[in-house]
């Protein structure tokens, strides 16, 4: 079976602000000091894994995750592009509780994620069309990385959408760099078991 850990990216001023980030890149997306503290702190934690690879989105704070957790380590990083952020159209870098309070039925209250068509006043990308692509890059591992520990380093979207995928419960909020753990087959699913992981310096 191939073994996934799903990571989040570590904290960005825009997570703070609760501003929606999508696939933008500015000052607010990348990773603040709290957020790269607490990350070099948790790169002895992935350390006891032995890691065949890390799978990285190519957004910035994402592969800056990457690199702080596994540069010091035999894991080798490569960028996936199906695994960026679902981009939100003319909703990035907008503000979510407002998002929220503006187009109720666009949202998903227990994880703050969008539902829906929402495309339709955003501009945005469908998530049929995140759901497609997260789904192929899905299919594409066991062939690759077969019995192996994949680190997948990406966005709290894209994290729900896998396991909406693999048809794994939804978590109620996926906070900056927890770490999910899901076992596959070429079925995609075996088994899973959310591995929240609490860091503290």
């Amino acid at each position: 079976m191939t073994t996934l850990y799903l990571i989040r990216h570590g904290e960005t001023d825009a997570n703070k602000q609760l501003i929606l980030q999508g696939n933008v890149e500015t000052n607010l997306t990348e990773l603040n000091d709290y957020g790269r503290k607490l990350t070099t702190s948790a790169a002895a934690r992935f350390s006891t894994l032995s890691f065949a690879q890390c799978l990285v989105s190519p957004l910035k704070r994402a592969q800056e995750t990457a690199h702080l957790l596994f540069d010091h380590s035999d894991c080798p990083i490569k960028v996936d592009n199906r695994l960026a952020e679902i981009n939100y159209g003319i909703w990035n870098g907008q503000s979510i509780p407002e998002l929220m309070k503006k187009y109720p039925q666009y949202w998903r209250r227990t994880t703050s994620d969008v539902c829906g068509h929402y495309e339709q006043v955003s501009n945005g990308e469908s998530i049929d069309n995140v759901d497609q692509r997260v789904s192929a890059f899905l299919n594409s591992l066991h062939d690759i990385y077969g019995n192996q520990y994949i680190a997948i380093v990406t966005h709290g979207y894209i994290i729900q959408t896998i396991l909406r995928v693999l048809q794994y419960p939804h978590i109620q909020t996926i906070k900056n760099l927890q770490t999910i753990e899901v076992q596959l087959n070429s079925q995609f699913l075996l088994s899973s078991k959310n591995t929240v992981t609490t860091l503290e310096i």
